[in-house]
């Protein structure tokens, strides 16, 4: 049976800070941050068990990757296949009911170096040291997530898309390469989009252009041009974790692609 990243982690690593404002200082930037690419991982919190554990692992994991080697030597043990490459700086964040009740939980960069011709002629480092703070980076990460995702939450409301554009301000054009979201997709701006319960329903075209257009008024797009964009979680209602029925599915997913598309980045859900 596969074991989460977390549980992994905090089993091999002695060295887990669970609080988020212990990450805040960006030790691991301050020493390995190379250039200004940004990975977002954003989750979803607006109704208890929204979204499944699950689906937050998996998350998290395709950022952070799946630990490999022997758990009985965890000097020995690596990080392999997350999209967050060495230097690289993620976010981590939530999702709610409005802009001013999202949280970042971590905020830091990953240990090491990406593979370049440059390094060839900077200080070489400690493959060893590097090896161990990349999992401690990885298990702080997990623990922030893991604690945030063991409190209540009472919002039912998303402003997933009021949450895109504001935090991708925070970020200059192009440095943001991709954005992992947690999510079901059910954002405010959607619910008289979808069909009602028993009247299958397409998405015109008028409305899909009225639907961008009072995103572009109300909340503009989001600043991503050139990520890309990967959810988990998509095409299940999380509110009551029954599956949408196809005609919604489609709906969502159609203005999800569009919404990108003007955003700049490109769109894939549930790799």
């Amino acid at each position: 049976m596969h074991r989460p990243l977390s549980t992994l982690l905090a089993a091999a690593f002695t060295l887990v800070v669970a609080d988020p404002a212990a990450a805040a200082s960006k030790r691991f930037c301050d020493t390995y941050q190379s250039g200004k690419e940004s990975v977002l991982l954003l989750i979803d919190r607006t109704s208890a068990g929204r979204p499944e554990q699950a689906v937050v692992a998996a998350a998290s994991e395709a950022v952070l990757g799946r630990v490999a080697g022997d758990a009985l030597r965890p000097e020995r043990m690596t990080l392999t296949n997350g999209i967050l490459a060495p230097g690289q700086h993620l976010e981590v964040s939530t999702l709610s009911g409005s802009v001013s009740q999202r949280k970042v939980l971590y905020d830091d960069c990953r240990p090491g170096r990406a593979a370049s011709w440059t390094n060839i002629v900077d200080r070489p480092l400690d493959p060893i040291m590097v090896a161990r703070q990349d999992r401690d980076f990885a298990a702080e990460v997990s623990a922030a997530i893991d604690k945030e995702m063991s409190k209540p939450v009472s919002t039912k409301d998303s402003a997933l898309i009021d949450t895109l554009a504001r935090v991708s301000r925070d970020y200059s054009e192009g440095a943001i390469k991709k954005v992992v979201i947690a999510s079901d997709l059910l954002e405010n701006v959607l619910v008289t989009l979808l069909p009602k319960k028993g009247k299958p329903q397409v998405l015109t075209e008028d409305e899909l252009r009225e639907a961008l257009r009072t995103v572009a008024v109300k909340n503009g797009f989001a600043s991503v041009k050139g990520a890309e964009v990967i959810v988990f979680g998509f095409g299940v209602d999380d509110r009551d974790r029954s599956r949408l029925d196809p005609d919604a599915e489609r709906i969502i997913e159609r203005f999800w692609r569009s919404y990108f598309q003007q955003s700049g980045a490109t769109f894939r859900a549930n790799p």
